[in-house]
């Protein structure tokens, strides 16, 4: 299944070479590529917002061990953000599986993924207090 993905996204970086002007969207290619760099850019936003939130986990970590409380915030963090991630592929996977064969199965499938993503990264910055 992964591999199907990466394929995707190796078909969908020609178009993306081209730069597609994604707010006058006529080609699906454009389309596509378009819902490539919106995932991508969600993905950077994640990223950031994990890290600010494993910095909090390491403040309730450090405090934790001031109380005698169990200083595992930083770790059940890092275990919900694999748990999660291994979620959030295969469920994009079943979400677009419906199209599967179709040229705009790209959009869809990136479209979840950007979707999923968005969902999670604004927990992070709830728990990171953003």
């Amino acid at each position: 299944m992964r591999s199907f993905a990466a394929a995707l996204v190796l078909l969908a970086a020609p178009a993306a070479a081209q730069e597609a002007d994604c707010s006058t969207l006529i080609t699906q290619a454009d389309l596509n590529a378009c819902a490539v760099d919106s995932w991508q850019a969600a993905d950077a936003d994640l990223n950031g917002a994990y890290q600010a939130a494993v910095a909090r986990a390491r403040v309730f970590d450090r405090d934790a061990c001031k109380t005698g409380a169990t200083p595992d915030a930083e770790a059940t963090l890092r275990d919900a953000q694999r748990a999660w991630v291994a979620y959030r592929d295969p469920a994009c996977l079943a979400q677009s599986r419906y199209i599967e064969l179709g040229s705009a199965y790209p959009m869809v499938y990136y479209g979840c993924l950007e979707g999923l993503t968005r969902d999670r990264t604004d927990m992070l910055r709830d728990y990171a207090g953003e």
